[in-house]
């Protein structure tokens, strides 16, 4: 993205990383202090650090979404994928996913990881279609 898209992609992405949180069951105190601290990881002062990235994702010559990548030494993360609708079920994701893994490589990462949140098992599954394995698990529980 360039440095515009990505001042006007952002605030945007941040709210979608704060609801996913909150929709796996982080309270939104919660969810908010942890999106504003990955935002400033990636981002601080709105531009990217080495190894972060905000990249469009296209279909064609329309823009139908954006990839969220950070960097930890020798792996790469996947901080937030997000695409438009129609787009989240019809191959795009899974393209996308496999363009970060050769972008991964090509910028010298040895593994790129993903977070999902919840139990969303479609995404659990999605991923693990594309080879993705469980490298550890949180459980938590509410108390009252």
């Amino acid at each position: 993205m360039t440095g515009g898209e990505l001042i006007e992609w952002l605030p945007g992405a941040v709210e979608r990383f704060i609801a996913e949180r909150v929709s796996a069951g982080a309270s939104l105190e919660l969810a908010t202090s942890g999106g504003e601290a990955q935002r400033e990881r990636s981002f601080p002062g709105g531009r990217p650090l080495p190894g972060h990235h905000a990249l469009q994702v296209r279909a064609g010559a329309t823009k139908v979404g954006a990839l969220w990548l950070g960097s930890d030494r020798l792996d790469r993360h996947v901080i937030l994928l997000d695409l438009d609708g129609v787009h989240r079920d019809d191959g795009t994701a899974r393209a996308t996913i496999q363009a970060a893994e050769q972008w991964a490589v090509g910028d010298g990462a040895t593994r790129l990881w993903v977070t999902v949140l919840g139990r969303d098992e479609g995404l659990q599954g999605f991923y693990a279609e594309q080879g993705y394995g469980v490298a550890a698990t949180s459980m938590f529980k509410p108390l009252e």
